[in-house]
């Protein structure tokens, strides 16, 4: 980490700590530090990268009886061995969301270092008995699915490899809730009309059954969706679809239809599996095609069909051990990953993470360009190791 981006972390952490003399005021602190090391096998441009991030976050919210008021700033750091020239997919960039309330700084202009100063939440709101309103940035995810989902599209970071931060979504939104319903609408804003959306999810509640209906326009497509979910023998049984036909400037992507199945369940208090399946009629169905990209703005991955599955053991307070399978159903290559986290102490823990593609195709351990798209096929492997402080 370079030096402006240390003192600005120092002047970040020493500009909000005041603020806790607030006697009307809870605050949550938390912050890690990456190491990441990704390498193809045979690559098209470098053979490795190494990555460093720093993040620290402070959330400080308001709440009364009916009011609640959330800001939570964040200083992101990211510094690569390597410049992005385009082509190479062993670089990556942080994802920079371009939004219509724009409150993101960068201290630096170093090609090599990205330092950020944002609010991943920046928000308002009230609520009654049965209604609530909410205007601002606010965390937003939909549906039940962690792995491959139908419906959360806007931080489907589960399969993503670390490290992984969730953004908020500038939006205003109002809820009735009711004993065994719940009708939700959102107004996403974003400074690009191609990325906004108006959403109205509906929700049922009827023991071992949810049943839930999404409709609107959502990023230049008229969508409906179905979501359920079924709690039975100990298994919760998951269902997503989402039916998309394109219009305006995305009118020549046609329709897309996406569908996901899962199952999920606790074995005693130490053992979780998770194994759920996504089908995407856009995504590309021939495996002797080079899936180079992904067809529309709702595609999760570039493919037809994909399958994951979570194994997560916590033995005891202090350990989680989580292996997580990832293949691709056309061309089947996959990626298989392994992490371990340790708690040091009440407010502190050390992970590190294992990330290997197997296979020729989406997931191949060797790269390939298509010249006619200039995408890039092949994942590479990750090795990383984070430290993190939370209180």
């Amino acid at each position: 980490m370079n030096s402006r981006a240390f003192l600005a972390s120092i002047l970040f952490v020493h500009l909000f700590w005041p603020l806790t003399l607030l006697a009307d005021f809870s605050f949550k602190t938390e912050a890690f530090a990456t190491l990441r090391k990704r390498e193809f096998d045979k690559p098209i441009g470098a053979k490795s990268n190494l990555d460093e991030f720093f993040y620290f976050r402070e959330e400080i919210s308001y709440l009364s009886e009916n009011w609640r008021a959330t800001a939570s700033p964040f200083l992101l750091v990211y510094n690569s061995q390597l410049v992005d020239i385009g082509t190479d997919g062993i670089v990556t960039s942080p994802f920079q969301p371009d939004r219509q309330l724009s409150l993101q700084t960068r201290l630096d202009h170093d090609r090599r270092t990205w330092t950020t100063l944002d609010l991943q939440e920046f928000f308002v709101g009230w609520s009654g008995d049965s209604l609530s309103l909410e205007f601002g940035r606010r965390i937003l995810a939909l549906g039940n699915f962690k792995l491959l989902p139908a419906w959360n599209k806007f931080n489907p970071t589960t399969t993503s490899l670390r490290p992984t931060w969730i953004n908020g979504v500038d939006q205003l939104n109002g809820a009735y809730r009711s004993e065994k319903a719940k009708v939700i609408a959102y107004s996403i804003f974003d400074k690009d009309r191609l990325d906004q959306a108006q959403i109205l999810e509906a929700s049922y509640f009827a023991t071992p059954f949810q049943y839930s209906l999404l409709a609107g326009q959502w990023w230049s497509a008229n969508s409906v969706g179905f979501a359920m979910t079924i709690d039975s023998w100990g298994w919760l049984i998951k269902v997503e679809t989402l039916s998309l036909n394109y219009f305006g400037s995305h009118q020549s992507l046609g329709k897309d239809f996406q569908s996901a199945l899962g199952f999920e369940r606790a074995f005693s208090e130490d053992w979780t599996i998770n194994l759920e399946f996504l089908n995407q009629s856009s995504g590309e169905s021939d495996r002797s095609k080079v899936i180079s990209h992904q067809v529309t703005p709702h595609q999760s991955f570039r493919g037809r069909a994909y399958g994951a599955v979570e194994v997560r053991w916590t033995p005891n307070s202090f350990y989680v051990f989580s292996l997580l399978g990832l293949i691709s159903l056309v061309d089947q290559s996959s990626m298989q990953g392994m992490t371990v986290s340790k708690q040091w102490g009440e407010n502190a823990e050390i992970s590190g993470g294992l990330f290997l593609p197997a296979g020729h195709g989406e997931f191949s351990k060797k790269a390939e360009l298509d010249a006619a798209s200039g995408g890039l096929n092949g994942a590479p492997a990750q090795y990383d190791l984070t430290i993190k402080y939370f209180y």
